[in-house]
């Protein structure tokens, strides 16, 4: 969380609005790796409605990447999805 705060920052964006709107992460199966990704609060219900461990399903992700002296740090933030 506090990456995205870092880029959102950088690049004008209200931080506030990740409090709001960012509760939870996810871990997602993607090939061989597991990937922990946040989620917008309003999509928590229909994802877990619609989709069960194991299902395929779209992810569309705002991509924040920082580079700072801790490291880089990428971020996808589930915006929408859909299963298949």
């Amino acid at each position: 969380m506090g990456s995205m705060k870092n880029v959102f920052k950088l690049s004008g964006g209200e931080v506030s609005l990740l409090d709001q709107s960012i509760k939870t992460e996810y871990l997602f199966q993607v090939g061989p790796y597991q990937v922990w990704a946040p989620i917008q609060k309003q999509l928590e219900k229909p994802l877990t409605k619609e989709v069960r461990p194991g299902d395929s399903v779209l992810l569309y992700c705002l991509f924040l990447n920082e580079h700072s002296s801790n490291g880089l740090f990428n971020t996808f933030l589930v915006s929408e999805f859909m299963s298949q």
